[in-house]
């Protein structure tokens, strides 16, 4: 697996403390001279190109996590989910805590998940864990089949690996005003994602995430590109965002797929903001989305490099 993304994957991120996968971040672009801002809600954003329309390139680097609400009598820890997830997809599952103490998710419903330390005194867990502590999933990252990876985390540090590969490979940007976002706080409805939009005001918004996919009755594949998001339950991708990607695949020849469905995706937080922002979602598809063993092709990541770099 490249380095990189390992370290993105292993990176310790939940929403609102995002402050390891920023540092890679910054550490990765060090030998390329860009100006890196940060704003108020710690957002990392790089500007490129010249005057003329603006795009916004964005992910979040934020992951699904837990976060302490009590201790037991009996030692087990009660957490509450930052972030969607589903708890048959979390069952059994290890996470981690900030401080390197690793536990076992017990999940009842989604009212009733617990930590197991393996302490099972209340004062000796708390003196290694408090409320308000934070967790995240963690689990082996393999490399399976057609060149696929597993691994807890993919949503959305590969969104993260996908903007930095462009930093790394882009050239020059010519008649328009570039502004790549790693946005924080994407599990909590877009947050750092919204200031970063208000902040800059751009024309136009593309966002790179993960769709889920499904083994039976899904249009959409593995290995077979990334995916367009034209309609979920409340954003259609606008016309003139459609076209540029669209226009870039077949200069390419890059496979597109896409997809119509009723889930809520991120970009619904951001084309209704200011003035209405012209945006749409790319994503790559991914297997077992927030779980301990997301699965996504590399072909899909390798593809979207290229159709996004076309567009600069």
């Amino acid at each position: 697996m490249d380095i990189m993304l390992r370290k993105l994957i292993n990176a310790f991120g939940v929403s609102g403390n995002e402050k390891e996968v920023s540092n890679i971040i910054k550490k990765e672009l060090n030998d390329f001279n860009y100006d890196i801002q940060e704003d108020s809600i710690e957002n990392i954003i790089i500007k490129l190109g010249e005057p003329g329309s603006k795009f916004m390139i964005c992910c979040n680097i934020d992951q699904i996590g837990f976060i302490v609400l009590d201790v037991e009598k009996n030692g087990l820890i009660k957490v509450k989910n930052i972030g969607h997830l589903d708890i048959n997809d979390i069952k059994h599952s290890f996470v981690r805590f900030e401080n390197g103490l690793i536990g076992k998710l017990i999940c009842y419903d989604n009212e009733k998940i617990y930590i197991d330390i393996g302490i099972y005194n209340k004062e000796k867990v708390l003196e290694n864990i408090k409320k308000g502590d934070i967790a995240c999933l963690i689990g082996p990252s393999l490399n399976i089949g057609d060149n696929n990876v597993v691994s807890p985390n993919l949503e959305n540090r590969i969104g993260c690996y996908i903007l930095l590969e462009i930093l790394k490979q882009i050239k020059n940007v010519n008649n328009k005003e570039v502004y790549f976002v790693f946005s924080t706080q994407g599990k909590l409805n877009a947050r750092g994602l919204k200031t970063a939009v208000h902040n800059i005001n751009p024309d136009y918004c593309i966002i790179v995430n993960l769709k889920e996919v499904k083994d039976f009755n899904d249009k959409v594949k593995l290995g077979c590109g990334p995916i367009l998001r034209l309609l979920d339950k409340k954003l259609i991708m606008h016309e003139e965002v459609k076209e540029i990607l669209e226009q870039s695949s077949k200069r390419l020849n890059i496979d597109l797929q896409y997809s119509i469905s009723n889930d809520i995706a991120e970009g619904a937080e951001v084309h209704k903001e200011m003035s209405g922002i012209k945006s749409g979602e790319v994503s790559i598809p991914c297997k077992y989305i927030n779980s301990a063993s997301e699965m996504v092709s590399f072909k899909d990541i390798e593809d979207t490099i290229k159709l996004i770099k076309g567009i600069l």
